[in-house]
Parts: structure tokens; sequence; C-alpha cells
């Protein structure tokens, strides 16, 4: 099982990652809280609204 987990950066934008259950729980995520996103990847996708 996964979540979808949604950061707000702020000016209206967001970056939203897929992460397994059991690192939601882990990281003890929770509506509303604080969180940090680094980036790690080889292939990132980029869209723009509209």
């Amino acid at each position: 099982m996964n979540d979808e987990i949604v950061l707000d950066v702020g000016n209206g934008c967001s970056v939203v990652a897929i992460i397994t259950r059991q690192s939601t729980q882990a990281l003890e995520l929770k509506p509303d809280g604080k969180a940090t996103a680094l980036f790690k990847a080889s292939s990132v996708i980029v869209g723009v609204p509209g």
C-alpha cells in the first residue's frame, strides 16, 4: 500500500510524492505537519498548470 504525500512549497505550488505506507508511518507524517523534500532521482516529471 502506498500514500500520496503533497508538500505545499508556497506561492500556490506543491511537490507530490508516492511513498510506501511503511515510510509514511516511519517518518510520522501527519496532515498539516511539517516535512522537508530532498531530491535524488534519475527522472523527475515537471508540469505547469493549465
